[in-house]
């Protein structure tokens, strides 16, 4: 049985604690019980039921809608 459900690889990953990054970082994300599970770099897709390629895509994990006006 696999570890994980599901496996997003190279996604670009949006988080407010990289205020200092020109650019999102180049991650995955996985995915249990509809769960973010684990963000890192080059997870293993070994253990992974489902794999999908997120390349050239933007992830914002935890927010329910990216389009936001922040201060207003």
């Amino acid at each position: 049985m696999a570890t994980t459900e599901l496996l997003i690889k190279n996604v670009r990953v949006v988080r407010p604690e990289d205020p200092d990054t020109a650019q999102p970082a180049l991650l995955d994300i996985a995915v249990n019980d509809g769960k973010i599970v684990r963000v890192a770099a080059d997870l293993p897709t070994d253990d992974a039921a489902r794999v999908v390629d997120g390349r050239g895509l933007l992830a914002f994990p935890g927010v329910v809608d990216a389009h936001q006006h922040w201060g207003i």
